[in-house]
């Protein structure tokens, strides 16, 4: 089997893992999901993508089947994954110090940019970012 790791759709695959298991854990009151997949996560931005434990369902029965691979582009990659690393470790101190609906509502935030990512590869951290104008062209010396 050849490997997927590093590729555009395993990514979004894993982000709508990360999506379904953080609303299954809103929704039956599973308030330690949020530290779980933070650290899954957290794993594979440290170790790389063969690391990630939320992809391997996608290696063994899906990746056979995707045609053309689509490469990730790193730095877009990292994003994705840090913000998702950033946003349940945020919810999962906010449960630890008591704040459950404050953390429950950053976990169902992270869902919804986690879901976003999988359906439509909107990356939400780098959408709203001001556009940069190239800068104007020197006409030389003024008179």
């Amino acid at each position: 089997m050849e490997t997927t790791a590093g590729t555009e759709e395993r990514l979004r695959f894993t982000q709508g893992a990360v999506a379904v298991l953080v609303i299954a854990g809103f929704v039956f009151k599973f308030p330690w999901i949020n530290p779980v997949v933070a650290t899954a996560v957290g794993v594979a931005l440290v170790l790389g993508p063969q690391a990630d434990v939320l992809a391997w369902p996608f290696d063994r029965w899906l990746a056979p089947r995707v045609r053309n691979p689509q490469p990730e582009s790193n730095p877009r990659t990292r994003i994705v994954i840090f913000t998702t690393v950033a946003l349940l470790g945020l919810a999962t101190l906010l449960w630890v110090a008591g704040l459950e609906g404050i953390s429950e509502l950053i976990g169902l935030v992270e869902a919804g940019i986690a879901a976003l990512y999988a359906t439509t590869g909107i990356v939400t951290a780098t959408a709203f970012r001001p556009k940069t104008r190239p800068p104007r062209p020197s006409s030389g010396p003024h008179e």
